[in-house]
């Protein structure tokens, strides 16, 4: 089970003492969701990239996913259904 925050700060705060994390970016209607989880707890993000407050919000979380070598996820499968 992962636990989801909407606060970054909060999950930032967290996600410094994590050693493995993921992170998947992709477009819904509201904009461009980014999911990011680090041990048991998630957190998802929602931005309009053409407000430039919230591109150097989305910029900063990107930034720390790369520097913590969190790996991208492109889709989740049921383990059950992965060597199917």
């Amino acid at each position: 089970m992962t636990f989801v925050t909407f606060d970054w700060e909060a999950f930032k705060a967290y996600a410094e003492n994590c050693h493995v994390g993921t992170f998947q970016v992709k477009q819904v209607m509201e904009g461009t969701e980014i999911r990011v989880r680090a041990g048991r707890l998630g957190y998802v993000g929602v931005f309009n990239l053409d407000d430039p407050y919230q591109r150097q919000a989305y910029e900063r979380i990107r930034r720390f996913c790369t520097l913590q070598q969190y790996v991208p996820v492109e889709k989740s499968v049921d383990d059950d259904l992965f060597h199917a």
